[in-house]
């Protein structure tokens, strides 16, 4: 897992800003194996996604809520998705990516939280 300090992302803004603000996500998945970001947010802040991949891919947004998992956000294959959540809880929300039993998995797209306007 891992957790990334806040300042390192930004908001999702129109247009070509958007993707220059947006934290990049390039990673390859050995076959079976899972990647996951971890980002710390505040209750009531929202985190934005995008992805694409070479082969489907599991696809889960999750937090780990009082010795529960939530996941408000689960895909069993995709090879496309994009999407935005607002935090319930304060701690890390993390995405994550598993690759399937056969394939190993190319993910890349971006993520950013709308903490940095504040």
């Amino acid at each position: 897992m891992r957790i990334l300090p806040a300042i390192l992302f930004s908001a999702l803004l129109p247009a070509a800003a958007a993707q220059a603000a947006e934290r990049p996500i390039g990673t390859t998945i050995a076959p079976g194996k899972s990647e996951e970001i971890c980002v710390p947010m505040k209750a009531g802040e929202t985190i934005h996604w995008r992805f694409s991949s070479d082969v489907p891919v599991a696809f889960n947004l999750h937090a780990h809520v009082d010795k529960k998992l939530v996941t408000p956000v689960r895909l069993k294959a995709a090879t496309a998705h994009e999407g935005r959540h607002q935090a319930t809880t304060a701690g890390p929300w993390c995405l994550m990516w598993t690759a399937p039993k056969q394939n190993q998995a190319w993910v890349q797209g971006g993520f950013a939280t709308d903490d940095i306007l504040r």
